[in-house]
């Protein structure tokens, strides 16, 4: 009686399906899997550990292009370092000045790394460094040697971050120099157009034309004049105008 005043079914109350075709297959709504990112941030929140993949992956040619060492490399690295990962564990506290400073630890592909980020590090970079995002670290590699420094003495590697980038768009912030690709099959308002877009993206990063004719590639530095600012619309432009192998970042 108290089960019917509840209106609580139970395996036994099957009287309602009786009429049903139990034979009938049941169908699974077809809803889309969630985002990558989003799927990948849920497993390493729940396991501790990515399981269907990293999201460093998708950026292996700009890690390979721009850092200079891995978590697994830094006993071999020098003093100053880039390195490219994920933070996580990122905790904030204060300095007896009352300053906030964090600590996180940094995964690659390889392992990871406690970081460090001082007051004016973290003020500075704030947003990057409590976020989810992918980033590219400058920093300073702070070696503790245990017991007196003997060979079989364990070591601790801290790195002390001097600047945090976001790794989607690094090549933006990091290209040393622009290279535009040449030939002969560009027209006369194709030329126009490329010297009206390197005009209206001046900048401070050198830009230079390798020009390839039958007999040999040439290389011809555009001057002070015409640097320019690699940001995403440029190169976006470039590559309309001498197609997507015509443009690289050095």
């Amino acid at each position: 009686a108290r089960s019917k005043s509840d209106a609580q079914g139970t395996l036994f109350n099957l009287e309602e399906f009786a009429s049903e075709d139990i034979r009938k297959p049941f169908v699974l709504s077809d809803i889309p899997d969630w985002p990558e990112a989003e799927k990948l941030k849920m497993e390493k929140d729940g396991m501790g550990f990515y399981l269907s993949g990293h999201p460093l992956i998708k950026y292996e040619r700009l890690i390979d292009k721009y850092a200079t060492a891995t978590t697994l490399s830094l006993k071999d690295a020098p003093a100053s370092v880039v390195l490219a990962g994920v933070l996580n564990n990122v905790t904030v506290t204060r300095t007896k000045k009352g300053e906030a400073m964090a600590r996180g630890v940094l995964e690659d592909l390889e392992g990871s790394t406690p970081v460090l980020f001082f007051p004016q590090c973290y003020g500075k970079f704030q947003s990057l460094i409590v976020s989810d995002e992918p980033v590219i670290i400058r920093a300073r590699v702070n070696r503790d040697d245990e017991n007196g420094g003997s060979e079989t003495d364990k070591q601790t590697f801290d790195l002390i971050a001097e600047e945090v980038l976001p790794l989607d768009g690094a090549d933006m912030v990091l290209a040393k120099r622009v290279i535009v690709k040449l030939s002969g099959s560009l027209r006369t308002d194709e030329l126009k157009d490329l010297k009206d877009t390197v005009i209206g993206s001046k900048g401070t990063c050198p830009l230079c034309f390798e020009v390839e004719t039958e007999s040999a590639v040439v290389n011809i530095d555009a001057g002070r004049d015409y640097m320019v600012a690699p940001v995403r619309e440029f190169l976006r432009r470039l590559t309309e105008i001498v197609g997507p192998k015509g443009v690289e970042l050095q």
